[in-house]
């Protein structure tokens, strides 16, 4: 992986910069209402998912044929806290790939710009997650962090959990930090890391993107 963004309006990515990071309970994008920016997604922190195409389905005895299920099954095993999460736009070595062997012809997908007018880049990712494992040290709370998996959830079967969402938000190439809320009943958690101005740049949409280079550099 080589950096992260953040795309939002520029009120919400200012306050990004100064160190305020927003994030939400999972269960806030678990609905069939999708919004502009098509973030919400059924199958959103799902425990498991069966597949009635890769799987046999038996209720007391009884086989459920695939033909009378119009979805895949889903669990969601209950929590003694809610899980929160700050979602980033992850720039991957695959992306650059894809883009340099001409299999992309982007490296920020322009359905990103639905999220907001405006785009922060952090600079400087290792200083970062620094400042964020330091404030969550301080405040005794524990996090997972990792890249989202895209599955096919139509022939998936297995664990599913707060790191895979369906194919069709691929484009998203999201990076999750997730939290322990420790009890904490409410939709959003703010986590205050200081201002990180000097480790992110600022712009709208069009403005990184027209900025943004990526070129092959012969070896010798």
């Amino acid at each position: 992986m080589l950096f992260f963004m953040k795309f939002g309006n520029c009120e919400y990515m200012n306050e990004f910069r100064r160190g305020s990071l927003f994030f939400r309970r999972l269960e806030i994008f678990r609905s069939h209402d999708e919004d502009l920016a098509k973030r919400n997604d059924i199958y959103e922190g799902i425990t498991s998912i069966f597949s009635p195409n890769n799987c046999e389905i038996t209720i007391d005895g009884h086989k459920i044929e695939k033909e009378d299920l119009i979805a895949p099954i889903t669990f969601n095993i209950s929590k003694d806290f809610p899980d929160y999460s700050l979602s980033l736009y992850a720039i991957t070595d695959n992306i650059i790939k894809n883009f340099l062997k001409g299999n992309s012809s982007h490296i920020i997908d322009p359905r990103m710009n639905s999220f907001g007018t405006h785009c922060v880049v952090i600079t400087d990712n290792q200083e970062f997650q620094k400042r964020i494992a330091e404030t969550l040290a301080k405040l005794k709370l524990s996090n997972k962090t990792g890249l989202v998996e895209y599955q096919d959830v139509e022939n998936f079967s297995g664990e599913w959990g707060s790191f895979k969402k369906p194919n069709k938000y691929s484009y998203q190439s999201e990076y999750r930090i997730m939290i322990d809320g420790q009890g904490k009943i409410e939709d959003f958690f703010k986590l205050e890391i200081g201002d990180i101005s000097d480790i992110s740049k600022i712009g709208t949409f069009e403005e990184i993107v027209s900025t943004f280079k990526v070129q092959q550099v012969e070896t010798r």
